[in-house]
């Protein structure tokens, strides 16, 4: 059983840090509450889609 944890140890260990600092990120930036109307356009997923796979369809 001990290659086991010798095997995955860090890899879980990575997962969990990863988890942790991804929360803390999201607790410390989140953003302000949104107000009702046309005050502010956000970008869309559609948009941050675009923008990531763009280039993958370039190249």
């Amino acid at each position: 059983m001990q290659w086991w944890i010798n095997l995955f140890g860090p890899f879980t260990a990575g997962l969990a840090g990863a988890a942790a600092v991804g929360l803390l990120v999201r607790a410390l930036f989140r953003p302000p509450p949104e107000r009702q109307g046309w005050r502010r356009i956000a970008p869309s997923g559609m948009h941050w889609s675009g923008i990531v796979l763009a280039p993958g369809l370039f190249v």
